[in-house]
């Protein structure tokens, strides 16, 4: 299990940290199952942070929870007007690709796994009045409907 390479970790406090951004003597954890993590930051090997190779944590899953967290972040930053959001899109009828940037203080909150109608969605971005967006992560599976 030593191979599978995490490319985020979690502090104690619960914060995403890259591994570009993370400290050598510091603790990291997974995102997903909650382990200790190895960081590897070496001079000759991409950094990255690893399981143990006691661990059972899979890359799908950590993606994924990674994935979820990294969009939740954004959207409350967005919420307090630290970033703009671009979204970058395609086209379904003549699939040219374009680009929609969301101002400041777009959204007003966000959280994870919300049901909205029949669907649970991954991540929910609020704006005043409600629900404003629902996102599902695609890892290797379409949503089952």
């Amino acid at each position: 299990m030593e191979s599978l390479k995490v490319p985020f970790g979690l502090e104690d406090s619960g914060q995403l940290v890259s591994v570009a951004n993370a400290q050598k003597n510091k603790t990291y954890f997974c995102p997903c199952c909650k382990s200790k993590l190895v960081h590897r930051a070496g001079a000759l090997k991409v950094k990255h942070f690893a399981h143990p190779s006691s661990s059972n944590c899979s890359q799908e899953s950590i993606l994924h929870i990674t994935a979820k967290n990294l969009i939740e972040s954004a959207i409350r930053s967005n919420s307090l007007s630290q970033i703009e959001i671009t979204l970058q899109s395609d086209c379904y009828q003549c699939g040219v690709e374009f680009n929609t940037t969301l101002p400041f203080g777009t959204f007003t909150s966000a959280a994870q796994e919300v049901a909205v109608a029949n669907y649970v969605c991954d991540v929910v971005g609020y704006r005043r009045g409600g629900t404003s967006l629902g996102v599902e992560i695609l890892h290797t599976h379409e949503v089952d409907c």
